[in-house]
């Protein structure tokens, strides 16, 4: 993990991250490119105005200029103030208010898009997920990350320009009060410095800690985890999980703060050091008669000045140092390249007709492991027809699924579809060729007809929903519902929702892969929730309707997957048997032993009572 770490950051350099941040912002807010100038300019005029402003008042007094110039003098400053003023704050605000639209709307819309989008393994992997949550900061709030470096990149220029042109004023006062704001400023920088060392060298650590109490609290509140909390007294568990994490937080947030201290505390003691050098040389020049007292209330405002545009400057790197490491986390994440082939990539085929899947040499491991899952794996199957996987647990079925959906890559070999590459097909294109029904459940809060379409119901067509209901055998259900297929699932959105059961949900799911009609369906032990006999009739009503799809069919239950054309049977990631059900018990190899130990439930009178010895 450091060592993602140390390529992601030295990945870019503050300056390009700018550039990549205001280069996005102006394509879509243009008129900044206007206002911000304005905004430079009018922040740099405005401190030279209040520091003349009183320096006149005292000129007007002690050179007795009368009552009419004061007035005409400083009424004529304190509207130029005034209008520059309002000017400054309205700018100010439409470029905040611009800011603040930028990164909640188009930066995050733009990493919400390439997390849905990112190759499968990216997600998967605990070292990509924090890395992921980590780019999330970068847009979490208007201080931090890229809204940060937004705010702070103008005030750099600002305050280094404010800096130059007071220095140059304070060497004609005096030289060593420069020499003593220098000496404050890197000083400052030095502790800033370590602060920042210390909030990256642990920026995995804070990350770790907050991914666990985030799980901690979404799993405590979670509807469907609290029988199983309550049932086994699991509270004091999870408190104790929650106070050791906290703990931890804590200990973490005390250290960085403590850090973040000392530049603190240096900043109010160099401020009360400057001020004491500022007052002492500037009141022994008045009294030596070296200065008016209307440029000795210049010269201090000045001094003071330029001691807010050192802090200014100090607080903006300081500032865009920090927001930077975001920044680069955010462009770590938004820059990783897809397996699949962009919008330009090869078009799929008519999807109305059945396809080929042929796989030449694949072999698959996961990252880290020294051993395949799958090895040198070739299979082809013919269009429209239908295939079963059955082995022991571990064979590598659920893995060979995912491989032919493009979640995984090969580590080895090629996939192929209709004879052509799978990764040259664009990426949406793919995914709109597959039908896939995976052993986990995940429905959403919304409608039945929403989850099973997985579209707005502007673009639902509601026939075929129900259609796919009564081929699964939901229909009924439905029909009974209150609001029948417009209910909702779960009460997490609707006081009004309902839950399912198992059984049911996985007849939804059914539903969900029914009505997407792709031409390659794959069932991947979704019925594990029903009996032996109802997932037979299941997998059998799936085979009468789908005499025009590519079919794979994954299931423990031998006997479920007697229909298919071919059945193939896995064991150490590898096709160990080949052939239909009948020429597989004629050969009285490994199949058939399973089958017969399987065979004794099979009955409609053993139906509930299991499923003999667990294959999956």
């Amino acid at each position: 993990m450091k060592k993602i770490r140390k390529k992601k950051q030295n990945k870019y350099h503050l300056l390009q991250n700018v550039f990549y941040i205001y280069r996005q912002e102006f394509r879509w807010y243009p008129k900044q490119k206007t206002v911000l100038p304005l905004k430079i300019l009018l922040e740099l005029i405005l401190p030279v105005l209040t520091t003349v402003l009183p320096a006149v008042a005292v000129n007007s007094i002690t050179a007795s200029k009368g009552i009419p110039y004061f007035l005409c003098a400083i009424g004529l400053l304190i509207l130029t103030c005034t209008i520059l003023g309002c000017l400054y704050e309205y700018a100010d605000q439409w470029i905040n208010k611009n800011h603040s639209w930028c990164r909640c709307h188009e930066f995050t819309e733009e990493l919400v898009n390439k997390v849905l989008t990112m190759d499968y393994p990216y997600i998967e992997e605990l070292d990509k997920q924090i890395l992921t949550e980590k780019s999330a900061r970068a847009i979490a709030s208007n201080w931090v990350g890229i809204e940060l470096m937004m705010k702070r990149s103008p005030e750099l220029i600002t305050n280094l320009i404010g800096l130059l042109s007071y220095a140059t004023l304070i060497i004609v006062i005096d030289w060593r009060i420069l020499i003593v704001l220098v000496v404050m400023c890197f000083v400052n920088l030095y502790l800033n410095r370590r602060a920042r060392e210390y909030m990256e060298k642990h920026a995995d650590e804070n990350a770790a800690l907050m991914r666990k109490q985030n799980y901690l609290y979404k799993n405590t509140i979670k509807f469907e985890n609290l029988k199983d909390i309550i049932l086994y007294q699991m509270s004091d568990w999870f408190r104790h999980a929650f106070e050791k994490n906290c703990s931890a937080g804590r200990k973490w947030s005390y250290q960085n703060e403590r850090m973040w201290l000392k530049p603190a505390v240096s900043d109010i003691a160099f401020i009360a050091l400057r001020d004491f050098a500022a007052y002492f040389i500037l009141t022994r020049q008045v009294l030596h008669g070296h200065i008016t007292l209307a440029l000795f209330t210049f010269y201090l405002g000045i001094i003071s000045g330029f001691s807010g545009w050192l802090f200014g400057l100090m607080n903006a790197w300081t500032d865009l140092l920090r927001s930077n490491i975001q920044v680069n986390d955010y462009r770590c994440i938004m820059e990783q390249p897809s397996t699949f082939s962009g919008s330009a990539g090869v078009k799929t085929f008519d999807k109305s007709k059945p396809v080929s899947i042929r796989l030449e040499n694949v072999s698959f491991r996961y990252a880290g492991s020294e051993k395949d899952i799958i090895t040198d794996l070739n299979l082809t199957i013919n269009p429209g027809e239908k295939i079963a996987l059955v082995g022991e647990n571990g064979a590598g079925k659920t893995t060979l699924i995912k491989l032919l959906c493009g979640l995984y890559q090969p580590t080895k070999g090629t996939i192929y579809v209709n004879e052509t590459d799978i990764r040259k097909f664009n990426r949406d294109d793919y995914m709109g060729m597959l039908s896939v029904v995976f052993q986990d459940i995940n429905m959403f809060a919304f409608s039945i007809i929403e989850n099973i379409s997985g579209k707005t119901l502007e673009d639902t067509d509601i026939s075929r929903v129900m259609k796919c209901l009564t081929k699964v055998g939901l229909k009924k259900k439905v029909d009974s519902l209150q609001w029948k297929e417009m209910m909702p699932l779960s009460q997490r959105l609707s006081k009004e929702g309902i839950e399912l059961s198992g059984g049911e949900m996985q007849k939804l799911l059914l539903a969900r892969a029914l009505y997407k009609n792709a031409p390659i369906l794959i069932l991947d032990e979704p019925t594990a929730a029903l009996d032996p006999i109802a997932e037979s009739e299941l997998y059998e009503e799936y085979y009468s309707n789908l005499i025009d799809r590519t079919s794979i069919f994954i299931s423990h239950r031998l006997a479920s997957t007697r229909f298919c054309d071919r059945i193939l049977y896995f064991a150490h990631g590898a096709v160990v048997e080949e052939g239909s059900h009948e020429e597989l018990m004629r050969r009285n190899g490994a199949y058939a032993k399973v089958y017969q130990i399987q065979s004794q439930y099979y009955t409609k009178g053993n139906a509930q009572t299991g499923d003999g010895v667990e294959y999956a």
